[in-house]
């Protein structure tokens, strides 16, 4: 005997369509609301003005490890002849700078040098094999503990971040202190190695992280008060990464797996957009002017020997004026490839590092 199934009642395959169609646009919409989020795009054109007179002029005399303008309008600078310290006043009707020797102690060693963003006279200086904090004011070195990887000084407060690792103990930490590591906290503990940490505004820490694939980076922003982890950018290669005074804003660099073709991209962390600027440079060859809005970037041009040119960039509009040196009358113009670039309080002018000589040179704006 043939058992007969029971029709389904009518109607019941459009609707069990509709359910599916449904889910699967909840699903791409879901997806699509998490791509938007982060990876909106905003694409406007560009405009070129070939308007703004500038002079450039040698600061330094000696090789430049690190160089930072003060609250004063000075310029104040260490250099690789046992990391002796210099001042010197910009002045734009000069066609030259008078430097004067603030410190003559040996720093035999000395890499690198990070500036407290609100007092100049505070440093932390990095040597091959140790880290210490210096007061300019006081004459005061204090050796930081060697577990110290990677510092940051806080925008807005006499303060540190860093990470902490200690293997013997198994402790990896972000942690955050007085610079001369006293009064530390923990604020995150991590299993993440070698981190790149910058603290962008009063509540907000930065991680970049390497990935397994070389040249590749991911991109965190720590909360400390919630000391929740959130990651932003992923699988970037060559990520570099500039925040804006206010640390509301991203510009960041990219570029293919091979690590060219570096290009400028704006990740706007109130509006949850990215805006790819169409320019091919590195972040780190440009800084925020203090409206946070406008750029100042050096520019590879296509030439050989590489140099650059200096554009000021309306981040909004993406409008570019190009600055023109214009000489004195008993020179000529000063090819350079720029880095370390930092410009004035008063946004008179800059100073940067050419890389075509490792001198330190001013820019007027």
């Amino acid at each position: 005997m043939t058992q007969e199934t029971n029709p389904a009642p009518q109607g019941f395959g459009a609707r069990k369509i509709i359910i599916i169609l449904a889910g699967v646009l909840l699903v791409a919409g879901t997806t699509f609301s998490v791509y938007s989020f982060f990876f909106k795009k905003e694409e406007i054109p560009q405009v070129i003005d070939l308007s703004l007179p500038t002079q450039i002029k040698r600061v330094s005399d000696d090789l430049i490890i690190s160089a930072t303008i003060t609250k004063e309008n000075k310029i104040k600078y260490y250099t690789t002849d046992k990391g002796k310290v210099f001042e010197s006043i910009f002045r734009a009707d000069m066609p030259y700078h008078d430097s004067v020797l603030v410190s003559s102690a040996d720093l035999t060693g000395l890499t690198s040098v990070l500036w407290s963003p609100i007092d100049k006279n505070k440093v932390i200086s990095i040597f091959n094999n140790k880290k210490s904090f210096y007061d300019f004011t006081t004459n005061v070195s204090t050796k930081l503990n060697q577990n110290i990887d990677w510092i940051a000084w806080s925008p807005i407060y006499n303060k540190i971040a860093y990470q902490y690792s200690d293997q013997e103990n198994n402790s990896n930490n972000i942690s955050i202190a007085n610079p001369d590591g006293s009064n530390w906290e923990d604020i995150f503990q991590t299993r993440m190695n070698n981190l790149i940490i910058e603290w962008p505004s009063e509540n907000k820490i930065s991680l970049k992280s390497k990935t397994n694939t070389p040249n590749q980076s991911d991109f965190y922003i720590l909360d400390i008060s919630s000391k929740k982890i959130n990651k932003i950018l992923e699988k970037k290669y060559g990520l570099l990464v500039v925040w804006s005074p206010k640390g509301d804003k991203i510009l960041f660099s990219e570029t293919n797996p091979a690590g060219d073709d570096p290009m400028l991209k704006i990740l706007d962390l109130n509006n949850n957009t990215i805006k790819d600027l169409d320019i091919t440079t590195t972040a780190e060859k440009c800084v925020w002017g203090k409206d946070n809005l406008t750029l100042f970037c050096a520019i590879p041009q296509d030439i050989i020997p590489v140099e650059d040119q200096f554009w000021k960039i309306n981040s909004d509009t993406l409008e570019a004026n190009v600055y023109k040196q214009q000489g004195y009358g008993y020179g000529t113009e000063i090819p350079f490839e720029a880095s370390d670039i930092v410009i004035s309080p008063s946004e008179d002018y800059l100073i940067f590092i050419n890389e075509k000589n490792m001198l330190l040179h001013s820019m007027s704006l």
